[in-house]
Parts: structure tokens; sequence; C-alpha cells
């Protein structure tokens, strides 16, 4: 087995044949983890949530089945190739009664047995041509008047092959050829929902590491209540400070413990949101305490927009897929149009037969080829009007036109989005900055009043305020981060490569 990186758009449909198999082997480690008796707390990195999630999502374990059905299809269609055999046999008895005829002679009665056998095989090929390969042979005995016994049989060959209509395609094609498009549209659809699936546990993931950094935020601000308080009871206590500041910070406590516990109550949420994602069975994660092993950062990212339509109009599966619709829709155009055309058929056939007493002297005159007979001519049929042939072709045209401009529109639809994609992701990198700064400030502030209070020269209120500062802007820093890792995961998703981001451009051979 060698796995390696591909080329997406080569790759893409023998990856997802073959996803399964490579999710498996990735997902080893997560049950060895799981298997730990001693602890419920998993630590799981991006690249462990996005192998499990493809082993066991629900939803693209329904996505999996449209490339087999479209395969299926494909099969049934190239089955219309399928000869027949056909066989019979009777057999039969006939008889005469005898009489007097006008002239007042006595003539006797007759009797004929007789036994038939037949074989046909008849079929198609792929260039339109009907063919029939049959033999026969009939044993015929009795009385007529005298004894008789005789054997005769024949193996004909016969060949239909159109020359106008139904010549370089006819519907049996047609339904091949789209058909075996229609395989490569519910490929792309499969890595499409790949995709799609990837992109949300990967912005699921990033909101949970936010979720826990928010309870840390939030851990961390009562702490510094907790300790505010418990100095400001002692410049009570020794009298250098009113009762009334005292009751400040203990207010601030009682709303740092209510934020800390919306902030759990978020975790668990955010927890549960993943782990949707990750499983078919949510039961068996429900005690599972999941670790992101990663931390948020910032890395920084080169944007160019012409470069980003391009590489999303080259490998969005929606794009290819309407590209192939119009494929489709151009093969059933060309079907249309030749019916237009008459009915002109080539046909010919040819035959051997033999008549002997007994059945093998018969075969015997078959295979010496002793009574051959051959035949060539043509057929011709011309519909009169053709109108519904003609109405057929109008039809498609509007269609084909139809799908141009869906086309056409999902292009202006794809690169608006990839635009507004790119913004996104160059704001969100803006906001890390600015939040980090804002934080940085917000901790010197803090530090220099609470050296202020220390000595007597500021208020309990104006550090109670600064501490509301710091931690919100802890907050806005970690959201900041989280907006944009999610932003380069929807820009990702929008110019198609969000599988060669994360490195899932895989092939077994």
């Amino acid at each position: 087995m060698r796995v390696h990186q591909s080329h997406p758009e080569r790759r893409a449909p023998l990856f997802l044949r073959h996803c399964r198999t490579i999710c498996l082997m990735a997902a080893i480690p997560l049950v060895a983890a799981f298997a730990r008796a001693d602890t419920n707390v998993v630590s799981l990195s991006l690249e462990d949530c996005v192998h499990q999630a493809l082993q066991r999502n629900l939803v693209l374990e329904i996505s999996r089945v449209s490339p087999e059905l479209a395969r299926m299809n494909l099969e049934v269609s190239r089955m219309a190739f399928d000869p027949s055999l056909r066989l019979s046999t009777d057999i039969s008895t006939a008889s005469t009664p005898g009489g007097v005829d006008e002239q007042s002679r006595v003539f006797a009665g007759t009797e004929t047995d007789s036994e038939r056998y037949n074989a046909t095989i008849a079929g198609s090929a792929i260039s339109g041509l009907d063919y029939s390969i049959g033999g026969n042979l009939q044993h015929r005995e009795g009385v007529n008047p005298g004894l008789f016994e005789n054997t005769f049989g024949s193996a004909n060959i016969s060949l239909s092959q159109p020359l106008l209509r139904n010549a370089w395609i006819d519907s049996t094609r047609m339904n091949i050829q789209i058909n075996r498009n229609n395989v490569r549209v519910s490929e792309l659809g499969l890595q499409q929902a790949i995709m799609n699936l990837v992109t949300r546990v990967e912005r699921a993931y990033y909101d949970l590491i936010l979720a826990r950094n928010a309870v840390d935020v939030q851990r961390e601000a009562k702490a510094l209540t907790e300790k505010l308080l418990a100095a400001n009871r002692q410049r009570v206590k020794v009298g250098v400070m009113a009762p009334l500041d005292e009751k400040q910070a203990e207010s601030q406590l009682a709303a740092r413990e209510a934020s800390l516990r919306s902030a759990r109550r978020n975790l668990v949420t955010q927890e549960y949101n993943l782990k949707r994602l990750l499983t078919d069975d949510i039961a068996t994660w429900s005690a599972i305490d999941i670790r992101p092993a990663e931390v948020l950062v910032a890395v920084p990212q080169a944007f160019d927009l012409h470069e980003s339509w391009g590489i999303a109009l080259r490998r969005r599966p929606e794009i290819l897929q309407s590209r192939l619709n119009v494929e489709s829709d151009g093969i059933t155009l060309r079907f249309r149009k030749n019916q237009l055309y008459p009915q002109l058929d080539l046909v010919a056939s040819a035959s051997y037969s033999g008549s002997r007493r007994e059945y093998n002297g018969v075969v015997d005159d078959i295979l010496d080829r002793s009574s051959p007979r051959y035949s060539i001519g043509g057929v011709l049929n011309i519909p009169l009007g053709n109108r519904n042939a003609r109405k057929q072709l109008e039809l498609q045209r509007l269609r084909n036109e139809r799908t141009l401009l869906n086309l056409k529109e999902l292009e202006q639809s794809i690169m608006t989005e990839v635009a507004l994609d790119i913004e996104a992701a160059r704001a969100a990198y803006d906001q890390v900055a600015t939040t980090r700064k804002s934080r940085e400030f917000a901790e010197e502030a803090l530090a220099a009043e609470e050296k202020k209070l220390a000595v007597g020269n500021s208020t309990s209120f104006v550090v109670l305020q600064l501490q509301r500062d710091l931690t919100t802007a802890r907050s806005a820093e970690i959201n900041a981060l989280a907006d944009y890792n999610k932003a380069l995961a929807t820009l990702a998703l929008s110019e198609g490569r969000t599988l060669e981001r994360l490195k899932l451009n895989l092939t077994i051979e």
C-alpha cells in the first residue's frame, strides 16, 4: 500500500472511492486513545477529528450512496448491449383421413410426426449494429401415402446497420454517455460533501478551542476579582477603605461567577456540536471530554484575488458538476439532431441449409456450406413531417441554453463568494493584531492602576472597571483568532482546496 499526495482534480475520484479505507487506518490512534480505562479525557488534533468524522459521520454515510447508485445506473445502461439467447422446440402430429374421390377412387389418409429445434442469439453492438445468429433443425416422418422420413435445417446470420438515424448515436449510447457523466457528477457531489464536512469539523474545532479559552478567561477574571476582594476586605478591616468598595468587589465577583457558568455551558454546547460531527453514535461519546491538542494562532496568509478565482473555477465541485451537465446536454442535443434524419439501414443476411435423413447429415451439409444463400439490401424509412423530432430538438436547445446560463451564474456567484471570503479573512487578520494590542494595553493599564490602589492613589471602582476591560479585551482577542482561522477554512472551501489545505489529497494504489 502506498499513500501519497495527488493532484486534486485527477486523483479526487480515486480518493473518494478509497477514503473509507484511509480513514479506517487513520482512526487507529483514536481507537487506542478511547480504549484507555484510566481517563475519559481525550486529546485530539484537528487531523484526528477530520479522520474520525470521515469515518463515522452520518451525513457523509448518506452521501456515499450516491456514487454507488450512479455506477449501478451506468452498468444497467451498458447491459443494453448484452445479447439474448432464445431457444424453442416443439413436437407436433398431424393426420388427415382417407376417403373416395369423385372418380370413386379410394385414397389413403396421411399422418405426419415432426419435431423442431430453434436457437437464436440476438443483440446490438456499440456501433448501432443489430445482429441475429441462429440455427434450426426439423425432423419429419410419417405416411403420405407411403412411409417417409427426412430431416432438414439451416444456420443463418442477419445484420442491420443504421447509416443515418441512430448511426453515430442512439438512445442507448446517449444514456451510457450521460450516465458516465453522472458517475463523475455523483463523485464530485461526494467530494463536495467531504469538503463541507471537513470545513464544519474545522470550524467546530476552532469553536471548541475558543470556548475552552473563554472559560480560562472568565476563570482568570474571577481570580482577579477574588484577589481584589480579599485585598479590599483587609483594607476595610484596617480602616483604610470604605465598606462600599468591598461590596462593589463582591458584586463584581458574583457577576464573574455567572459569566464563568455561562462560559462553561457554552463549552458543553460546542463540545457536543463537534461530537455530533465525529460520530454516528453520540451515546458512546457522552462521557468523553475532548481536549483540543492545538492552540489558536494567526498564521499570515498572502491573498491574491485573481489567483483564487482561477483556483475556484478549476476546482470547485459545483462548477465541475455544472460543466458536466453542459456536456450531458450537448450529448442529448446531438441525439436529437440525429433523430431528424430518415432511417436508412444497410441489411445483409447469409444462411446455409441441408437436408438428409438423419440429423448428422444435415449438420454435415451445413458445415460443408453446400446450399448457401446470401442477400444484401437497404431499408429507407422517411417520417413525413417528422414534427416530433423537430420539436424535441427545439426543446433541447432551450434546455442547453438554460444550463449554460446556470453555469455562467454559478461562476459569478463563486467569484463573488471568493472575493467576499478574502476580504473577511483580511479583516479578521487585522482584527487579531488590533485586539492583541488592546489586550496588552489593558494588561498594562490594570497593572498600573493596581499599584496606584496599593498606595491609596486609586479606587476599587476604577480597578474593577479595568478588570472588566481586560476581560473584554482578552475575549475579543481569542474571538478574533478563532474568526481568522474559521475565515481561512471558509475561504479554502470557496476555493475548492479544503482537502489540499489539510493535506487530505490521498490515494491508495
